[in-house]
Formats: C-alpha cells, sequence, structure tokens
C-alpha cells in the first residue's frame, strides 16, 4: 500500500504537449562558454630550502587564496597552481622539490591463513 503512494507521488508529467513545472525549456541564444584550460588548478605539495613568505611566493603569482595548508616545519605548503604558476615557481631559487599533492594508502596485506589454528 504505502509502495503505491510512494510510486503516484513521484509520477511524471507525461502530457508531451506542457512541460513539467520543475524543468526549464533550453534557451536558443545561450552559448556555451570555452573553459580555460590554464585556469584549471592542481594541488602540489610544494618544498623550501627557507622559510618563505606570502611575500616570497606572491612574486611568483601565488596568491595567498591558493596556499591551502602550511607546513613550516618542515619548509613545506600545499598549494593549488595553475598551469602558469607551477611554470613560474619551479624556477624559484628556494623551491627545492614539487610534486602532486595525491591520496596514498597503504595497501591490503595478504589474507592470513589461519586454518591450523584452534
Amino acid at each position: 500500500m504505502s509502495m503505491s503512494l510512494l510510486l503516484a507521488a513521484c509520477s511524471t508529467n507525461t502530457d508531451t504537449k506542457e512541460p513539467s513545472e520543475n524543468v526549464e525549456e533550453p534557451k536558443d541564444n545561450i552559448e556555451e562558454k570555452d573553459v580555460d584550460k590554464d585556469m584549471t588548478k592542481t594541488r602540489y605539495i610544494v618544498s623550501f630550502n627557507r622559510d618563505v613568505t606570502l611575500e616570497d611566493l606572491k612574486e611568483y603569482g601565488v596568491e595567498e587564496s591558493d596556499v591551502i595548508n602550511e607546513m613550516d616545519n618542515m619548509n613545506m605548503k600545499t598549494i593549488d597552481l595553475d598551469e602558469s604558476q607551477y611554470e613560474s615557481l619551479k624556477e624559484a631559487p628556494f623551491v627545492t622539490h614539487i610534486e602532486a599533492d595525491e591520496e596514498i594508502g597503504i595497501p591490503p596485506g595478504e589474507k592470513e591463513d589461519k586454518s591450523d589454528e584452534m
């Protein structure tokens, strides 16, 4: 009984002459905008050979909003960079290493055979 009420509540308008109230008709005059691929940002872990300030990074096009995490005790920062920021920052004299920030994990171990245990 409750299933039939749920199905009745989920039914849609099958009349093809009128669109459903919540469906917006496509507009012919809207142009699709090309997404600038250079504006796509990638998260990097950046290592430095000294303490680096925001002012240092700004010289290479990095803004405060791009800095995600600061690991000052290790002279490292997590920074979102677009292609031009990456190319600029990797040439900075205080940068020792840049690598993409990726999720890592420990692979599952081999399944233990406990058939001989009681």
